[in-house]
């Protein structure tokens, strides 16, 4: 029976495979959106014993575990939008949550009825010296995170870069929780008027659905051989 059990361990996979592949597509056009990942691994081994001296070892299926999200850098869109910011490079705004520091690629910011400057969730945007707050005025950012109104410098964005690529944890979408270092951003650059869209290759999930598919309909197939091989035999025992 190890052969199919071997099978549906494949079969399981495809389907954790196949809700992930959906859920990149389905945010193919979310800002800022870093694609999930997955990786095949072997059960652990067993060792036969043959012939009391050597081993064998006998596979017993596959599964899927979480790989590292894929954190590449996501195609800029210019929008026009004085407070739309797209970041180049590695690095990520830090804004405050009722659960800590996050970071995020999403710059769809606006400002609140105090004039802070906050994520679409409502989520204050930190600068060097905490919650970015702006005066009216022209608002004009540059490259290196300096916000100035009407010419003079109001705050300096707060950028920072994951340290450890391994553990990042996605809180919601767009949020991650990860080790990180605010004191140097190294190569990014903010720009205003732009927006950072999805990291997701629409073909290259296209193209791996269909190839989780095809591995799905084959698995199938060698359980449903294997079963018509057990049935053939315990026929065969039957008659003898």
């Amino acid at each position: 029976m190890r052969g199919i059990y071997t099978s549906t361990s494949l079969m399981l996979s495809a389907l954790d495979y196949q809700a992930l592949v959906t859920k990149n597509m389905a945010n193919a056009n979310t800002t800022g959106y870093k694609a999930d990942r997955l990786r095949l691994t072997d059960f652990e081994h067993m060792l036969l014993d043959l012939n009391g001296n050597d081993t064998d070892p006998l596979g017993l299926g596959v599964a899927a575990e979480n790989a590292p999200i894929d954190l590449s850098q996501g195609p800029i869109k210019q929008t026009e939008r004085d407070l739309d910011l797209a970041l180049t490079g590695r690095a990520f705004f830090l804004v405050q949550t009722p659960q800590g520091v996050r970071l995020t690629r999403d710059g769809s910011f606006g400002l609140d009825a105090n004039r802070q400057l906050v994520t679409s969730e409502g989520y204050p945007v930190l600068g060097q010296n905490g919650p970015v707050t702006l005066p009216a005025g022209e608002i004009s950012i540059t490259e290196d995170g300096r916000i100035s109104v009407n010419g003079n410098a109001v705050a300096q964005l707060s950028l920072a870069v994951i340290t450890d690529e391994g553990n990042v944890r996605r809180v919601g979408e767009n949020l991650f929780d990860a080790p990180y270092s605010a004191a140097n951003p190294g190569d990014a650059q903010v720009h205003q008027g732009y927006l950072e869209g999805s990291n997701v290759d629409i073909a290259a999930e296209t193209s791996k659905m269909m190839a989780v598919f095809r591995t799905y309909e084959a698995a199938q197939r060698v359980i449903l051989m294997q079963a018509q091989t057990v049935d053939s035999a315990a026929a065969d025992v039957g008659r003898v």
